[in-house]
């Protein structure tokens, strides 16, 4: 039987005995992979990690400081993954193809561990970094100090799915805090909401889209883009932003928006543009010509 055989039946292996408390299937299921793929490059990915001989994922979406850039995306998720493995992996390598098709991520382990431990591992660094758009294969090598080789394979897409997550872990909804205007009254109210995030939609954009619905904002507004740098959300939306909106003044529009967003974790501002454009004011008569911060001001106890 091949390497790669003998692998993928020792990870079918450890599922069935009971690893699978997140519906931990080994599938080639291309389609259900796909809606984990970047959130339609919006920049948002999971960490996937191990705990408790069972593949996990962290409660929050982390926002990729540049997610047009492959490689740096590469970067920042292999950190954040070190996060989840310190004491299990030491030090980190990567290099692409000459295509920049297919990765190649080394790891060294400063102390021998079990093959389990080294396949839940593998399992969950594939998920994680198989989220990016343009890597169609990866592989990993695990070492020793002295240079052993204790583990090298490679993956593709299909190598791993998992099939949901257990509710009673929060994995399946996140809860959000929206701001928004209630019953008439003036100002704005907080509400804790949980949500099933779309695999395709960001979080911002899922928020602005609520706000649409629940008529707090002008409802045909939509998300064009949004980025997250360094604590900054920069959020362009449509012109429909900009309508008058009865029954809602523009700093209870404005800040419906900018209060939500920044109760989301590592979003301190908001910078705001509308139709592709950096405008001085928001309906001529407040300033939205540089980053916004929450307004306790009009936020009601």
């Amino acid at each position: 039987m091949k390497k790669r055989n003998i692998i993928r039946l020792l990870i079918t292996t450890f599922v069935l005995l009971g690893l699978s408390g997140c519906t931990f299937p080994f599938a080639k299921n291309d389609k259900a992979g796909e809606k984990e793929n970047i959130k339609a490059g919006y920049g948002e990915a999971y960490i996937y990690y191990h705990e408790d001989m069972r593949v996990k994922r962290r409660n929050s979406v982390y926002q990729l400081r540049q997610p047009d850039v492959l490689t740096a995306s590469v970067e920042e998720l292999l950190g954040e993954l070190m996060k989840e493995y310190e004491g299990v992996f030491s030090v980190y390598t990567y290099m692409f193809d000459e295509n920049n098709v297919r990765l190649e991520v080394s790891f060294t382990a400063p102390a021998p561990l079990s093959r389990e431990v080294y396949l839940l591992s593998t399992a969950s660094i594939c998920t994680t970094l198989f989220q990016l758009e343009g890597i169609s294969g990866i592989r990993i090598n695990i070492f020793d100090e002295d240079e052993k080789v204790l583990l090298s394979e490679e993956y593709d897409r299909s190598s791993f799915f998992f099939g949901g997550y257990d509710k009673a872990e929060g994995l399946n909804e996140i809860a959000v805090k929206i701001y928004m205007s209630y019953n008439g009254e003036r100002g704005l109210r907080a509400y804790m909401l949980d949500v099933n995030p779309d695999y395709h939609i960001s979080a911002q954009e899922l928020i602005v889209n609520y706000l649409a619905k629940q008529q707090c904002i002008p409802p045909n507004t939509s998300v064009i883009s949004v980025s997250v740098t360094e604590n900054e959300c920069v959020i362009d939306l449509s012109d429909d932003f900009e309508q008058s909106f009865q029954g809602r003044t523009p700093e209870e529009v404005l800040y419906a928006v900018v209060n939500s967003l920044t109760s989301l974790d590592g979003i301190d501002s908001v910078r705001i543009l509308i139709g592709g454009e950096s405008r001085d004011t928001f309906r001529g008569n407040t300033d939205i010509s540089g980053p916004l911060k929450f307004n306790s001001d009009i936020v009601i106890q």
